[in-house]
């Protein structure tokens, strides 16, 4: 039996799978980037070195990781939504160890 899908049913489906795969790929590069900054946020250096370098890689990375997660909020369904604003929790850690450390 022939498919009876139309050619505009199949140009929606690719559409959506389109959108689902972009979406995952800007969650990925989130967490990359998140589990980046996380690491450069909670690294020790040693004492003749100072902490505002290794900081601001992890400001730029933070902010990379949070556009990131936002494009996938905004794509995404219910569930991308709920885990990208809890992906995005770990933005408050990091802010406020950079504020710390370089107080």
């Amino acid at each position: 039996m022939a498919s009876t899908r139309t050619l505009e049913t199949n140009l929606a489906i690719v559409a959506e799978r389109n959108r689902r795969a972009w979406c995952a790929r800007q969650f990925l590069a989130g967490f990359v980037a998140l589990i980046l900054s996380l690491g450069m946020a909670t690294a020790t250096v040693a004492p003749p070195a100072t902490y505002a370098p290794v900081l601001v890689g992890a400001l730029v990375f933070i902010v990379l990781a949070d556009l990131c997660f936002f494009a996938a909020f905004r794509s995404g369904g219910t569930v991308m939504r709920v885990i990208c604003s809890i992906c995005m929790l770990p933005t408050v850690f990091v802010v406020l160890d950079c504020l710390d450390r370089l107080s």
